[in-house]
């Protein structure tokens, strides 16, 4: 019985063998990689400009189209920013848009309408690229019958928003119509926000300081004077520092802005160093004639925006 078994299996192992043996020339399949497509992939984003009530235009990326539309009346103007006052109050942000989107990108432009609408939508994350169209517009507009605090709420929401330059403009316009020491700070802290005009900033702190010399603003003005590069201001710098010092001693701590010890550091630096800073006006013939260059194409400047050097690091 054992010996049928193996002359059963051996006639299978030889059929086998033979079959293994005639597959090897054979071209053998080989593995191909199936691409599947993400379920999340939405393709690209179309970029193609929507119209302006297009309910997928996306106003956390795309301002508003051009100007369109006939402006309301005088009347009816005052009548929708009262009634959009009137909404804002009652924190109903959907009827004062209503109100305002009357009146607001309509031609001749309001200065009012546009900033009031921008305002609304200034601290909303999925409507910032409309609300800085707005403030923008309103910031560059000069409207007689718009009053200070108008252009000092267009003015700070533009600063929050980095818009610097927007920001500059509307401030200044409030100080135009009201020079108070709030205002005028204000102003000084957005020029002091861009390099190319952080002298300027000082200059106008130093301004609201002279109507009220608040600690807090001489703190301001001491750190700004001690990032410019020239003589004047850093000795200028160490002097109001050390004067804030001497006024943050009687003050309670929580009051006080800054490490004193760093503060005392950072004068005592500025001390023996301003001797080898520029002059303000060589300073300020270097830097014109290093912005001279740059615009006619001979390299950019050193420094910031047309800056001649770099100053020492302020302290935080």
């Amino acid at each position: 019985m054992r010996s049928s078994c193996v002359h059963a299996i051996v006639p299978a192992l030889v059929s086998a063998l033979l079959s293994l043996q005639g597959c090897k020339g054979q071209d053998q399949p080989k593995a191909k990689l199936i691409e599947k497509a993400s379920p999340f992939d939405r393709g690209a984003r179309s970029t193609r400009e929507r119209a302006p009530d297009d309910p997928l235009r996306n106003p956390a990326r795309e301002a508003p189209a051009e100007r369109s539309g006939d402006q309301p009346s005088d009347e009816e103007i005052d009548a929708l920013l009262a009634e959009a006052a009137e909404a804002s109050a009652a924190s109903n942000v959907v009827a004062a848009r209503s109100a305002l989107r009357k009146c607001a990108n309509k031609v001749p432009a309001n200065a009012r309408c546009d900033g009031e609408y921008g305002l609304t939508m200034a601290s909303a994350h999925n409507r910032r690229a409309a609300a800085i169209y707005y403030l923008e517009e309103a910031a560059g507009n000069d409207d007689a019958d718009a009053d200070a605090d108008f252009y000092m709420r267009v003015g700070e929401a533009l600063r929050a928003h980095g818009q610097f330059e927007g920001a500059i403009s509307a401030l200044e316009k409030a100080v135009t119509r009201d020079g108070s020491a709030d205002n005028i700070y204000a102003l000084g802290r957005a020029l002091s926000l861009r390099p190319e005009t952080i002298s300027e900033g000082a200059e106008t702190i130093a301004k609201a300081r002279a109507i009220d010399d608040r600690l807090a603003w001489v703190y301001e003005e001491a750190v700004l004077r001690g990032q410019i590069p020239t003589r004047e201001d850093a000795e200028l710098g160490a002097l109001l520092m050390r004067t804030y010092i001497e006024r943050a001693a009687e003050q309670p701590k929580d009051e006080v802005l800054a490490n004193i010890e760093t503060l005392a550091a950072r004068a005592s630096e500025l001390e023996a160093t301003s001797k080898s800073y520029p002059l303000r006006k060589d300073y300020e013939a270097a830097r014109a004639e290093a912005l001279e260059a740059a615009s006619a194409g001979d390299g950019p400047p050193s420094g910031s925006e047309g800056d001649p050097g770099t100053p020492p690091a302020a302290p935080q």
